[in-house]
């Protein structure tokens, strides 16, 4: 297991918005951020970092980049990137990423516009992994297991390992 503590969570999450923020006012485009959705202490379990490599590939692959920037850390892997592109069409194209298979419900793919305005679509939040409802609800109430939520998202990043990489989009 890794020394991952709520405080170094939080430092992590203060250093990608300042990193955001300077992307922003450098390139004045479309910023995208992508990180992954893992219960637990471990961020970094087998499959992690492929996967967030998958959909930065995805994003490189359809839109034109003025940036890239992938970290290990131990809050887990992170992508910034700054597309030559609008906003909402990107913003449309993560929502689809996030949506296309089980596997990519681990993704959270944050998309600014050149002001650093986060586009946002999901005002209801995301639903539980295990259940259909609002996962806020379920982590408040902890309705679920912190080893049930851990064994399925490493569950899914198993699945994606044995995805051949071709039939992954």
């Amino acid at each position: 297991m890794s020394n991952l503590t709520l405080k170094t969570l939080l430092e992590a999450k203060e250093l990608r918005a300042e990193r955001q923020q300077v992307l922003c006012r450098k390139y004045q485009q479309t910023l995208v951020s992508i990180t992954l959705n893992l219960p637990g202490s471990n961020k970094n379990p087998p499959g992690s970092t492929e996967l967030l490599n998958w959909a930065t590939q995805q994003l490189l692959q359809s839109f034109s980049h003025c940036y890239l920037e992938t970290l290990a850390l131990i809050s887990g892997p992170e992508c910034l990137l700054v597309l030559a592109a609008p906003a909402t069409e990107v913003k449309s194209f993560a929502q689809k990423l996030e949506t296309t298979s089980e596997f990519s419900r681990l993704l959270d793919i944050d998309v600014f516009d050149a002001t650093y305005q986060r586009l946002s679509t999901r005002p209801q939040g995301r639903n539980c992994f295990l259940c259909t409802r609002p996962a806020s609800l379920c982590i408040r109430e902890q309705t679920h297991s912190l080893r049930e939520l851990e064994a399925y998202a490493h569950n899914l990043l198993k699945q994606f390992q044995k995805v051949p990489a071709t039939k992954q989009s």
